[in-house]
């Protein structure tokens, strides 16, 4: 069993890695607008527009209170966002249905044509890297991932999938 000093130090590699890829691909994400042909249909995002995106995208639409809750922020500072986005035109939002008190988000075309391509970016520099630390470390490292996600899963007895085949 480790001592607490060396967790601690674990922790802290794990956590200036984490910081390092995220950095690494944050700096890679964008580069197809480097041709302006290419990107004449592709907003801008910074890092929290383009993760309330993601979130609103998985869930097809949300209301200001769930996707504040989603997103961990407060109410004023989602509703500071969807207003970003909406001058963007990446969402579009609406009073809800069921309650009209409720203003219900979703993205547009445009959003989700923005998120996917910078996802297949994101990707393609996941893979790169990947790629780079070979097949065998690769394998490891979807292991390690797959305990994370065990081990942070609220549903006992999930089983997060690791094993993943080279192509």
């Amino acid at each position: 069993m480790l001592s607490s000093s060396g967790t601690m130090d674990q922790a802290r590699f794990i956590f200036g890695t984490i910081r390092m890829m995220h950095a690494r691909l944050a700096a890679r994400r964008s580069p197809h607008c480097a041709n302006a042909e290419k990107c004449h249909d592709i907003l801008e995002l910074t890092p929290p527009q383009m993760h309330t995106l993601m979130a609103l995208r998985s869930q097809g639409q949300m209301t200001m209170k769930e996707l504040a809750e989603t997103m961990g922020v407060s109410a004023s500072s989602t509703s500071a966002m969807v207003d970003r986005l909406v001058e963007m035109g990446a969402v579009e939002r609406e009073h809800s249905q069921v309650d009209r008190r409720e203003v219900v988000v979703r993205v547009t075309e445009i959003g989700d044509h923005t998120i996917e391509v910078m996802e297949h970016h994101l990707l393609d520099s996941l893979v790169d890297l990947l790629d780079r630390i070979g097949p065998d470390y690769a394998q490891q490292w979807c292991d390690v991932y797959a305990q994370v996600r065990k081990a942070l899963d609220p549903e006992p007895g999930h089983v997060a999938t690791a094993t993943v085949k080279a192509e």
